[in-house]
């Protein structure tokens, strides 16, 4: 359930409950178990054109997505950094070194 309520009445009235036990700040998340009511709320809250810049936000993100940078990352893990660790640990001694104190 709601911990503080829905109704803005019952909210401040369970904000100076706590008040009254001492409680001297409380944090207060924006978040919900109830996903059917989730994006209604958050349109209320941001308007009627939510849907609108949520697509648009969308196609943004995928237009700026770099695939030759990607591919280049893949590239010098294969080429480069995966042979060079193998060659790592191949040539240096794996020996416990004990440091006098």
């Amino acid at each position: 359930g709601d911990a503080l309520g829905t109704e803005p009445q019952a909210i401040v009235d369970k904000i100076q409950a706590f008040a009254s036990l001492g409680v001297q700040m409380l944090v207060i998340t924006g978040s919900t178990g109830n996903m059917a009511e989730l994006f209604p709320a958050m349109e209320r809250g941001y308007g009627s054109s939510l849907t609108d810049s949520v697509a648009a936000f969308r196609d943004g993100q995928a237009k700026r997505f770099n695939r030759r940078r990607l591919a280049m990352y893949g590239l010098k893990q294969r080429l480069v950094l995966q042979p060079a660790m193998k060659l790592y640990r191949r040539s240096s001694k794996h020996e416990v070194v004990d440091v006098p104190h």
